[in-house]
C-alpha cells in the first residue's frame, strides 16, 4: 500500500513538474514580433502650400541619436500611448516662425510618433508614421507649440520627408490608404522648395 501511494505522489509530482514548467517556458519564450499601426485622427492637408503654411519651422538634417521608446499603459496594462523623442541635426533653416534661434549645426528635440513596447515585442506606429534612420537626410515641416521644448512633424506622418527619391515615404503598412495623399502633398512640397534647398550634389 505505501509503495502504491509512493508511485502515486511521484506520478502526481512528475505531473506537477512539467505542468510548472512547461508554463514557465510559456513565459519565458520570446513573443513573435509584431507590428501596429495605431489609428489616430490627423490634420489632412490637400496641398504643398497648406502643409507648409500649417508648419511654423521647416528643416532640413539628419536623425542625430533615436530617442528610446516611452509606453503608455492603461490600470489594466493595455497600451494606450506610444513616442519617442528623437534629436535631430540641422543642415539647412528654411523657415522659422518661432522665437526659437535656429541655425546649423544646431540639435533640436523631435517628438516622433512610434515607439517599441519590449514587453510585448511588438512596435507601434501612431498612423502609420515609422521613425527616422541614421544616414538618411530629411526635409522635415515642424510644428513647436511656445509652451513646449521640443518639434512635432506636422500632421504626424506629412511632416518627415526623406530626402533620397528611393526612400521617399515609408510608412507602415505600405500602399496604405494615406500614402498616395502624403506622396502628392510632399511631392508638391519639395518642388516649392526645391531651389532653397542644398544639395551635396550642387
Amino acid at each position: 500500500m505505501n509503495k502504491r501511494r509512493w508511485i502515486f505522489s511521484t506520478v502526481v509530482a512528475a505531473f506537477l513538474l512539467i505542468i510548472g514548467g512547461y508554463l514557465i517556458y510559456q513565459q519565458m519564450k520570446p513573443k513573435p514580433f509584431t507590428e501596429v499601426v495605431a489609428e489616430a485622427k490627423i490634420d489632412g492637408y490637400e496641398s504643398g502650400d497648406e502643409l507648409e503654411n500649417a508648419s511654423n519651422v521647416i528643416v532640413t538634417g539628419q536623425l542625430e541619436k533615436r530617442g528610446d521608446s516611452i509606453i503608455e499603459r492603461a490600470s489594466d496594462d493595455a497600451v494606450i500611448g506610444v513616442s519617442r523623442m528623437s534629436t535631430f541635426k540641422i543642415a539647412q533653416v528654411l523657415k522659422n516662425e518661432t522665437n526659437d534661434n535656429l541655425a546649423k549645426e544646431m540639435i533640436i528635440p523631435v517628438y516622433e510618433n512610434e515607439g517599441y513596447d519590449a514587453k510585448t515585442n511588438t512596435t507601434y506606429h501612431i498612423a502609420g508614421y515609422t521613425k527616422m534612420e541614421k544616414e538618411e537626410k530629411y526635409l522635415l515641416l515642424l510644428q513647436k507649440d511656445s509652451e513646449d521644448d521640443y518639434y512635432v512633424p506636422t500632421a504626424v506622418v506629412f511632416g518627415k520627408i526623406n530626402l533620397d527619391p528611393n526612400k521617399r515615404n515609408k510608412l507602415f503598412p505600405k500602399n496604405s490608404d494615406t500614402e498616395a495623399a502624403v506622396n502628392q502633398v510632399q511631392a508638391e512640397v519639395l518642388k516649392n522648395l526645391e531651389n532653397e534647398i542644398e544639395r551635396e550634389d550642387k
